[in-house]
């Protein structure tokens, strides 16, 4: 833990002050006066940040060019919210901290807000009345949070493309709403409490991607549904329940013709007819599967190229353009998917703002700067 000083801010580069990034620091009282007003400031985030508190952020209203926000189980209640300018924010991110249900009134007038994400952060369906108004929101990530009940508020969210609601509980409440969003591309759904009778009202015309890893409940029934999105490139169903003829069930239907990717690992008693895909997924071109000793074998026999990577994922690549490259993995699905969604706060920051930190130099959390003016060890 590092403490951050006013002096601090002397040391920094432009894009070190375009971008500030905060990892596992405590501030001193009067910090933030350093930088007020600041009109080179574009983006600040604070990961896991110790004595922080919603009142101390009161100077983002000053910063009149601040157009992305991230925090990270740092321990704000919200109220924070007020503070940043809800018609140039672009990019606001509030992954695990608990926020008390009345301070998401604050996110009511956004209307610039093209990326939320609020993973564990204790919301319930109330929520989507709250960011109802964001008519410029395009991915939305309420992973690990719980909905007791459905809200036609949802349907607002008309430019909305990737919902991501990973390890919800009562995601089906949800479902029937998904299919009125006309922007809507991807979903991922993955070890939430999804059932195979909650994908019959998903009916939706522009879905692209489907993603419903970890979740044993759903069998070859859900296909039957899901079969019917037109657009549908990718599906993944690692770790599900579903059956070697569920393929074919898959086959009988439009997603066949435009399915470009398959994910099946860690399916119980899986094995794939191999001249059935060719046949019925005129599109497929990648296969995810559990690595077996003897699709490897079938599939060199049809001879696709073997792999020489020595990565634990067997890559098996096809001399023809037509037929779909095979990715045979190794390793345990859970660690890998737990790896890519954790369930707690990561250790390091989440790099995925839309534009700017690219540079390492943007990204150049404290604890690298140890021997800077306005940093001490505490």
């Amino acid at each position: 833990m590092t403490k951050i000083t006013r002096d601090y801010f002397q040391t920094l580069n432009r894009p070190q002050t375009e971008y500030l990034t905060f990892e596992y620091a405590t501030f001193e009282a009067d910090v933030w006066e350093a930088i007020r007003g600041n009109p080179l400031v574009l983006s600040v985030g604070f990961h896991r940040c110790k004595g922080l508190r919603d009142a101390d952020l009161a100077f983002l209203a000053s910063l009149s060019n601040l157009r992305q926000f991230y925090v990270c189980d740092s321990k704000l209640n919200g109220s924070f919210l007020q503070y940043l300018n809800a018609s140039s924010t672009t990019y606001l991110s509030a992954n695990y901290s608990l926020f008390p249900k009345e301070n998401f009134r604050y996110l009511r007038d956004f209307g610039a807000l093209e990326h939320l994400s609020l993973k564990k952060s204790g919301l319930d369906e109330t929520i989507f009345s709250e960011i109802a108004a964001n008519k410029r929101l395009r991915t939305l990530d309420l992973s690990y949070n719980a909905f007791n009940a459905g809200n036609p508020a949802l349907q607002e969210l008309t430019a909305l493309v990737n919902f991501d609601l990973i390890g919800c509980r009562g995601t089906a409440s949800v479902i029937p709403y998904l299919s009125t969003l006309p922007a809507l591309t991807s979903l991922n759904l993955s070890a939430s409490d999804v059932q195979d009778k909650d994908f019959e009202s998903l009916n939706s015309s522009c879905l692209e991607t489907l993603t419903l890893a970890l979740n044993k409940a759903i069998t070859d029934k859900a296909l039957k549904s899901i079969r019917n999105l037109p657009k549908l490139d990718g599906l993944c169903l690692d770790g599900t329940s579903v059956s070697s003829e569920g393929l074919r069930i898959l086959a009988d239907g439009p997603a066949a013709v435009s399915l470009q990717s398959l994910d099946l690992r860690e399916v119980q008693g899986f094995y794939p007819d191999v001249e059935f895909l060719f046949k019925n997924f005129p599109q497929l071109s990648a296969l995810n599967l559990s690595y077996s000793k003897d699709l490897e074998a079938e599939l060199l026999n049809k001879g696709y190229k073997p792999d020489d990577s020595g990565d634990p994922v067997v890559w098996l690549s096809p001399k023809s353009k037509d037929k779909p490259t095979f990715w045979l993995h190794k390793p345990k699905l859970e660690r890998d998917f737990y790896r890519a969604y954790p369930k707690t706060a990561p250790k390091e920051a989440e790099y995925d703002w839309d534009w700017g930190l690219k540079a390492s130099i943007a990204r150049q959390p404290a604890s690298e700067n140890r021997n800077s003016p306005g940093i001490t060890n505490s």
